[in-house]
């Protein structure tokens, strides 16, 4: 288990707006708001990963208009 090394979201709405103390991550589609969770992998020692399971603890808006789906995808940090 690797815990978050480090988070931050992002709002189109408030572009220059900085979210680094906020509490939680907001995600929605509208306005397009993204979540960024980095994590610390070590220890491993060259072995390959072949699953990795994210789990979130979703609190849904229950006024929100369309569907809970999200997108998970991968950035690679390149040193």
């Amino acid at each position: 288990t690797f815990a978050a090394a480090a988070d931050t979201s992002t709002d189109a709405d408030f572009p220059t707006t900085n979210f680094g103390t906020s509490s939680g991550l907001n995600l929605d589609r509208n306005p397009r708001n993204r979540a960024y969770i980095r994590f610390a992998v070590e220890g491993l020692a060259g072995l390959p990963v072949t699953l990795a399971v994210l789990r979130l603890d979703v609190d849904t808006d229950q006024s929100a208009v369309g569907d809970d789906r999200c997108e998970v995808r991968t950035v690679a940090i390149r040193s």
